[in-house]
C-alpha cells in the first residue's frame, strides 16, 4: 500500500533502464494497477503465479519501438522489456510485492519479471483492443492484465474457425487453472496467420469471443479443487464455463509468422483487466 509518487516511479523506470518517452506509459501502467477493480492487493499476495501483462496500443508503439511481431513476448526488445520491468520493480518497492514477504507466490514465473507487448494492430483483422474498449484509434493506450504467463496453442492444420478454436478452447480448458473454480479473463494472442484464418471466413472479433466462451468447460469435478469452493449456480450438466461471458475473453493479435495462438489464463473473476490512456504532455 505504498504511495506512488511520480519521483518514485520514474526511480524504478530508470533502474529498468526506460527511456524518457516512456514515463507517461509507466504512469498509466501504474494508473491501472492502482484501480480498485484490478485488485492489485490480491496480485500481489496470492500463492498463484499470477504476473501483470502490458500490453501497447496506438502510435505510441511504433514511436517508441514496442515489438508486436515475431518474438514479441520475448527474448524482448527494450521498450518491452524495459517497461514491464519498470512495472515490476514498482510492484516490488513502491506496493511491497517483495517475495516471501509481500509476494507469496508458491513459484512465482517468469512473467514477473517482465511481460510486455504490443498489439500487432497492421496484420491484424480486427479492431485493436483499445478501440473495442472505447479509445480511438489514434490515442495511444496500454492495457494491464493480470494472467499467468502465456502457453502455446500449436495448430498448423486446422483451416476453418471451428477447427482451429477447438484446439485453442481444449488447451485453455484445464482443470488446475483459476479460471476453472474462479471464472473470470482470459487473454487470447492470435498470431496474424490464425486471425486470418478465422477472420477469412467472416468471422468477427464477438464470433471467436463467443466461441471461446461458450465451448471452453471444465468438469465440475476435477474444477472444484483450486481451493475456493465452485458455485452450483455455474455447473451446467456437470460443467462450469472458465469465462463468465464472451466479454471476458480479451482477444488480440499479435506476433510474426506462424500458426501459433498463445493463451493466459486469469487470476480468476477477482481482477478486471483495466485500459488506460497514454497522456503526454501536452495532451
Amino acid at each position: 500500500m505504498g504511495i506512488a509518487t511520480v519521483e518514485k516511479v520514474a526511480v524504478n523506470a530508470v533502474m529498468a533502464g526506460c527511456i524518457p518517452p516512456m514515463m507517461p506509459l509507466i504512469e498509466a501502467c501504474i494508473e491501472g494497477v492502482g484501480r480498485d477493480e484490478f485488485n492489485l492487493a490480491g496480485i500481489n499476495a496470492t500463492t498463484h503465479p499470477v504476473a501483470v501483462a502490458v500490453l501497447v496500443n496506438g502510435p505510441a508503439a511504433d514511436e517508441i519501438g514496442f515489438n508486436s511481431g515475431a518474438g514479441c513476448l520475448g527474448p524482448g526488445n527494450l521498450a518491452c522489456a524495459t517497461l514491464g520491468r519498470a512495472l515490476r520493480l514498482s510492484l516490488i518497492n513502491i506496493a511491497g510485492a517483495v517475495p516471501g514477504v509481500g509476494d507469496h507466490a508458491t513459484m512465482g514465473s517468469p512473467a514477473k519479471y517482465s511481460y510486455c507487448f504490443a498489439e500487432n494492430e497492421d496484420e491484424s483483422p480486427w479492431e485493436p483492443l483499445h478501440v473495442e474498449r472505447g479509445f480511438g484509434a489514434e490515442e495511444s493506450a496500454v492495457t494491464v492484465i493480470g494472467v499467468e504467463a502465456p502457453h502455446n496453442v500449436n495448430d498448423h492444420r486446422s483451416r476453418t474457425p471451428e477447427d482451429l478454436l477447438d484446439t485453442i478452447v481444449h488447451t485453455a480448458s484445464t482443470a488446475g487453472c483459476n479460471n476453472s473454480h474462479v471464472p473470470g479473463e482470459l487473454l487470447v494472442i492470435m498470431s496474424p496467420e490464425h486471425a486470418e484464418t478465422v477472420a477469412s471466413h467472416g468471422w468477427s472479433r464477438e464470433d471467436v469471443k463467443n466461441y471461446i466462451h461458450e465451448n471452453a468447460t471444465v468438469e465440475a469435478r476435477l474444477a472444484d479443487r483450486g481451493g475456493r469452493k465452485l458455485d452450483e449456480k455455474l455447473v451446467t450438466d456437470g460443467m462450469v464455463h472458465i469465462t463468465r461471458g464472451p466479454e471476458d475473453v480479451i482477444l488480440v493479435v499479435a506476433g510474426g509468422p506462424g500458426r501459433h495462438t498463445m493463451i493466459a489464463h486469469g487470476f480468476g473473476g477477482s481482477s478486471e483487466s483495466q485500459t488506460v490512456p497514454v497522456r503526454f504532455s501536452g495532451d
